[in-house]
C-alpha cells in the first residue's frame, strides 16, 4: 500500500508539473483534515470581517476628519459631530474591534498556511533582523508611538475601549509587518490544473485528480486572501497617515497652548506627535513596497561594508587607489608572460627584393645553375623546413628571403592611468562590479 502511494505521487509529479509544490500527503489531501477545516473556517471569517471593516473604516475616516477640521480634536472620543450614519460612535468602536480581531486572524491564517506548506515563511532570517538598521529604526518608532499613546491615556484618563485600541492596535500592526516582511509574495500561476482563464475549469480530470484540486483550491484561497489583506492594510495605512498629518497640522497650537496642565509636557507632546507621524509613514512605505516588490526583504541592508574584513580598519581613498594600481600592473605582467604580444621595440623585418624576378617562388632544395646564393634559414621561418644549400659560383651575398606572412604593425594604445575618478573610488567599484580589468591592448 505504501509503495502504491509513492508511485502515485511520482506519477503525479511527472504530469506537466501539475503540482506546483512538493506533495507528501500532508497538504490538504482530505477536507476532513483538522488543519484544513480550521484554515477554511478562519479564512471565511476573515472575509466576512473585511467587509464590515471597510464600511466601518469609511465612517471612522469621515468622522475623524470632521472632528479635526471643525472642532480641532485629535481624538474622536470627545468629539460631537454628525456622521454619514446615525450614531457614528458605534461604527468607530466596531472598526477598532474588527481591525484588531482581523489582524489576529491574519497572523493565525499565515501560521496554518506555513504548516500546510502553502507559503514559505523565512523564519531563519528573523533572528538576524535585529542586526539591520532599518528594522531597528522601525522598532524604535513603534516604541515611541506606544509612549505617545500612554501620554494620551495619562493626560485624558481614557479607559475601556480606547485604552484597548491605543495599546493593542500598534502591537498587532507591528506583528503583521514582521510576518509579511519574511513571507515571499504570492503570485498567480497557471498550469493544467489551474488555467489562466478560470482556476477550476475541467477539474478534476485525468491530469488533475481530486486531491490535487483540493490543493489548488487551498492555494487560490490563500492567494485571494493575501492580496485582499495587503491592499486593505495599504489603504488603511494611507488614510491613517493623512489623518495624523491633519492631526499635527491642527493640533500643534492647542497642544502648546493648553492641552497639558504642565509646561514640561507641551514640548514632549509635539516631539512624540512627529514620531507618531513617522511611524505611520513607515507603515505606508512598507505596504507599498510589499505590493510592488513582494519577494524582497525590506529590512535588509542595501549598502556594502565600509570596513575591511581582515584588518577592521576603514578603507580610505588612497588604499583603494593603490589596489587599483596593483591590479593594473599585475594584469599587465600576467598578459605579457602568458601570451607573446607585440611591444614597442619589436619591428617587423621589411621585405627585400632580389635581382631576379620578384614573382618567382623561393628556390627549391634541388641543385640549380643559378648564380645567386640560396637563402639561409632564419628564425622567422620556424614553421617551414629550411632549404638545403646548393653550389654557387658567385661571391655576392644572398638577400634575406621574404617572410611568407608578415603581420602588419599595430599601434599600441595604453589604457588611461588610474586617477581619482577613473581608478579611485568610482573606478574601483565599477571594475569590481563588471569584472573588467585594464590592460595593454592593441587596436
Amino acid at each position: 500500500m505504501r509503495l502504491k502511494s509513492l508511485n502515485k505521487v511520482k506519477d503525479m509529479k511527472r504530469l506537466n508539473k501539475c503540482i506546483g509544490k512538493e506533495w507528501n500527503g500532508k497538504e490538504c489531501i482530505e477536507l476532513s483534515n483538522r488543519s484544513c477545516i480550521l484554515y477554511y473556517g478562519i479564512v471565511g471569517l476573515f472575509g466576512i470581517l473585511v467587509i464590515f471593516r471597510f464600511l466601518s473604516f469609511i465612517v471612522f475616516t469621515t468622522y475623524d476628519t470632521k472632528c479635526m477640521i471643525l472642532e480641532q480634536h485629535a481624538s474622536v472620543i470627545d468629539c460631537h459631530q454628525d456622521g454619514i450614519v446615525p450614531h457614528p460612535e458605534f461604527w468607530i468602536s466596531a472598526w477598532i474591534i474588527i481591525s484588531v480581531i482581523s489582524s489576529i486572524l491574519f497572523l493565525i491564517i499565515f501560521h496554518i498556511a506555513n504548516n500546510l506548506k502553502l507559503v514559505n515563511f523565512l523564519g531563519e532570517k528573523v533572528c538576524s533582523a535585529w542586526r539591520n538598521a532599518s528594522f531597528i529604526s522601525f522598532f524604535v518608532l513603534f516604541l515611541l508611538t506606544l509612549i505617545y499613546y500612554v501620554f494620551q491615556i495619562v493626560s485624558k484618563r481614557f479607559t475601556g475601549l480606547t485604552l484597548f485600541f491605543l495599546l493593542v492596535w500598534p502591537i498587532v500592526m507591528f506583528l503583521v509587518v514582521w510576518r509579511l516582511n519574511y513571507t515571499p509574495q504570492l503570485r498567480w500561476k497557471s498550469d493544467n490544473c489551474r488555467p489562466a482563464n478560470f482556476p477550476l475549469v475541467n477539474c478534476p480530470h485525468q491530469n488533475c485528480p481530486p486531491e490535487v484540486c483540493r490543493q489548488r483550491v487551498a492555494e487560490i484561497t490563500l492567494f485571494l486572501f493575501y492580496w485582499i489583506a495587503l491592499v486593505m492594510y495599504f489603504i488603511e495605512a494611507t488614510c491613517k497617515l493623512l489623518a495624523v498629518t491633519l492631526d499635527v497640522a491642527y493640533d500643534v497650537v492647542p497642544v502648546i497652548e493648553g492641552r497639558f496642565p504642565y509646561e514640561s509636557m507641551k514640548g514632549l507632546s509635539v516631539i512624540f506627535l512627529g514620531f507618531r507621524l513617522a511611524f505611520h509613514a513607515r507603515l505606508v512605505y512598507f505596504f507599498w513596497d510589499k505590493i510592488c516588490h513582494g519577494d524582497k526583504d525590506t529590512f535588509s541592508e542595501p549598502c556594502s561594508k565600509l570596513e575591511d574584513d581582515q584588518t577592521g580598519l576603514t578603507t580610505t581613498i588612497s588604499t583603494q587607489t593603490e589596489r587599483v594600481a596593483e591590479a593594473f600592473i599585475s594584469t599587465k605582467l600576467k598578459r605579457s608572460l602568458s601570451a607573446p604580444t607585440l611591444t614597442k621595440t619589436d619591428k617587423p623585418v621589411p621585405p627585400t627584393s632580389t635581382p631576379s624576378d620578384s614573382n618567382t617562388l623561393p628556390p627549391s632544395p634541388t641543385p640549380s645553375d643559378s648564380n645567386t646564393q640560396p637563402p639561409s634559414p632564419t628564425p622567422s621561418d620556424s614553421n617551414t623546413p629550411p632549404s638545403s644549400p646548393t653550389p654557387s659560383d658567385s661571391n655576392t651575398p644572398s638577400p634575406s628571403p621574404r617572410p611568407p606572412s608578415a603581420p602588419k604593425a599595430k599601434k599600441l594604445k595604453r589604457a588611461p592611468a588610474p586617477t581619482l575618478l577613473r581608478g579611485g573610488l568610482f573606478g574601483f567599484f565599477v571594475t569590481r562590479g563588471k569584472k573588467k580589468k585594464r590592460h595593454w591592448k592593441a587596436g
